[in-house]
């Protein structure tokens, strides 16, 4: 039986149809990766799974038990004044930051504000932040933008580590390459509208 089960999804913004028809099914031990170009409604679908938007069109159901859910969004610029240090005390769990914090090398990084660091601190920031909680269903936004080949690497590890452990992880990326494997299942959003 399915965990995640989408039927002719579609998806509105403002009254303009941004994506439609999208289905595909989900059971435990699967990842979703969404590819399309900037504007095809990666985002909008994430958001869609978080129930922060409704579908104008079709079902989307998804299994209580994965509860709970986290999302790590693209970037987040109202958090440019507080320290690193500082936003994964104030948005990180207690219990996961030091793994997190180790894993992501960022103890160099912690008194730097968030405002100054490189595209790359910055998402290693928040991937740390959003890793520390624990989930059921994770929905990740272009979560290996700006990282290094290292990075790229922890980040798949733990993507995949994730489906092994019974977690659903649903990913939007324009990365070729990038979660190939064969618990990977690929929705493409085609066209920009």
């Amino acid at each position: 039986m399915p965990t995640i089960k989408a039927v002719s999804l579609g998806v509105s913004l403002r009254g303009q149809s941004i994506f439609s028809g999208a289905s595909f099914s989900l059971s435990r031990g699967e990842g979703l990766r969404v590819r399309g170009p900037n504007g095809s409604g990666k985002t909008l679908l994430l958001k869609t799974f978080a129930g922060l938007i409704r579908p104008q069109e079709g079902i989307l159901s998804i299994q209580k038990d994965l509860a709970p859910t986290r999302f790590c969004p693209f970037n987040s610029s109202m958090d440019d004044f507080l320290k690193a240090g500082e936003f994964l005390r104030m948005w990180g769990n207690k219990t996961g930051l030091e793994r997190e914090i180790t894993q992501w090398s960022l103890g160099e990084l912690l008194g730097q504000p968030m405002g100054r660091l490189s595209a790359g601190q910055r998402k290693r920031v928040m991937l740390a932040q959003t890793f520390s909680h624990k989930a059921k269903l994770w929905l990740l936004d272009e979560p290996e933008v700006a990282l290094d080949d290292h990075n790229l690497q922890i980040l798949e590890e733990k993507l995949n580590g994730m489906i092994a452990s019974g977690s659903t992880p649903v990913v939007a990326t324009h990365r070729t390459g990038f979660l190939e494997q064969d618990a990977w299942t690929t929705l493409d959003l085609g066209q920009a509208r």
